[in-house]
């Protein structure tokens, strides 16, 4: 629905999750080599993969980008009104902004799928070279 547009899907297990990001990663890999815009396609890299991101990279993300003055890190924006915990690709670790007089990150321990814990995919860049 128009309203849920900009939330991601929820009640959906590390392994589907992962899934996606596998298909994903095709997708648009054979969306950038059947593009008829040969110098577009050219600016491409070679080889990418969507995948959940570590923990790691989720904290390393949110603590460094929310205090730049150009950039807020997007989970703040997008899901401030609708309690979130994102998948990590550490399996049962998920993260999320907890309201109180500031917004602070937390980590939560998951078993299955709820209507609180989505995910979404980076994307990693494999080889430089064109396509």
């Amino acid at each position: 629905s128009p309203r849920g547009a900009s939330l991601p899907a929820v009640y959906v297990s590390l392994e589907v999750a992962q899934a996606y990001c596998r298909w994903r990663s095709l997708a648009v890999l054979m969306q950038w080599s059947t593009s008829k815009n040969e110098k577009a396609r050219k600016k491409l890299p070679g080889q990418i993969k969507y995948r959940l991101p570590t923990k790691e990279e989720y904290l390393y993300a949110a603590t460094s980008l929310e205090k730049s003055e150009d950039f807020v890190f997007p989970l703040l924006l997008a899901y401030k009104n609708h309690p979130l915990q994102e998948m990590t690709a550490n399996e049962g670790i998920a993260i999320s902004w907890e309201k109180g007089e500031e917004y602070r990150l937390s980590q939560f321990i998951y078993q299955q799928p709820s209507a609180e814990l989505g995910f979404r995919c980076v994307c990693e860049i494999l080889d430089d070279e064109a396509l």
